[in-house]
């Protein structure tokens, strides 16, 4: 059985929770009682709770989804493999690599499975690219290139978005990132340059909203990322979202996951729940 903790990023799980054939539901939680009434209401399912300690102490349920601000992963994640359940985490899985190797050491001394969820690989564009790159239509893989450059200043007007638990390097570089992890999952080297923005610093940004890095594998190749968060960007159909674009000794792939209809996914999901996914 399933506990969800918190109810705004998690409230996508819900509906797919309630519709599952594999596992059921058992409780919902957030801090916030006006957040589990509303999803309650809003998903006709009357088991929630404020007390996060309640669904842990809960022996009916073995695995918790966590959907908590990014800060606090690493404690809900380690609090969740301490009473024995499994454990599902929205990305990123942590936001600071102090908090790694305990994490580990704990996940193997329990044996719980950790799953971390990162959904850009299940978009259509990104499947099929991976389709073509497993039947070899692009050769051999010379090089990646992943970006993800939105036009998120909007975020600066949160009050949450100023404060220094926000990182744009794990809540949105982590996308492009796990494109290049995907192609080339044995990197050993990285560098690049962050900083905060003009927009940034107007506004009181804590942390960098402007990245660019290098990635080298243990087999020489090397690819890059970039993301660009709170400036302008060119015409949709210039500049997406997300882009990845693999280079192949027969020819190049791009994949494109078009800024727009992510900003339309999720105005829809704040509003109903959302059959499946939008693609372009």
């Amino acid at each position: 059985m399933l506990g969800i903790l918190g109810l705004g990023e998690g409230r996508s799980l819900i509906s797919a929770a309630l519709e599952s054939k594999k596992l059921a539901l058992k409780t919902l939680c957030d801090i916030s009682e006006a957040a589990c009434k509303q999803r309650s209401k809003e998903f006709d399912f009357d088991h929630y709770t404020t007390r996060y300690e309640d669904m842990l102490s809960d022996p009916d349920i073995n695995i918790i989804a966590i959907y908590t601000p990014d800060h606090l992963h690493a404690q809900h994640v380690t609090q969740a493999l301490q009473h024995g359940k499994h454990v599902v985490c929205t990305k990123p899985f942590i936001d600071d690599l102090k908090d790694a190797k305990a994490l580990l050491e704990l996940q193997a001394q329990t044996g719980k499975k950790v799953f971390v969820g990162q959904s850009s690989r299940f978009f259509e564009p990104a499947k099929r690219q991976r389709k073509d790159f497993e039947a070899g239509e692009i050769g051999e893989l010379i090089t990646i290139e992943s970006s993800y450059h939105a036009d998120h200043r909007w975020f600066l007007e949160k009050k949450w978005a100023l404060e220094d638990a926000f990182k744009w390097l794990y809540g949105g570089l982590s996308h492009p990132v796990d494109f290049i992890r995907w192609y080339l999952p044995d990197v050993e080297e990285v560098m690049g340059y962050g900083m905060i923005s003009a927009n940034g610093k107007k506004a009181g940004l804590k942390n960098e909203d402007t990245m660019h890095f290098i990635f080298k594998a243990t087999d020489g190749r090397i690819a890059r990322v970039s993301g660009v968060y709170t400036s302008p960007i060119q015409p949709a159909y210039r500049e997406s979202g997300m882009t990845t674009v693999l280079r192949g000794t027969e020819g190049p792939a791009r994949q494109i996951i078009m800024n727009c209809v992510m900003r339309l996914l999720i105005k829809r999901a704040r509003k109903k729940p959302s059959p499946g996914a939008i693609v372009l």
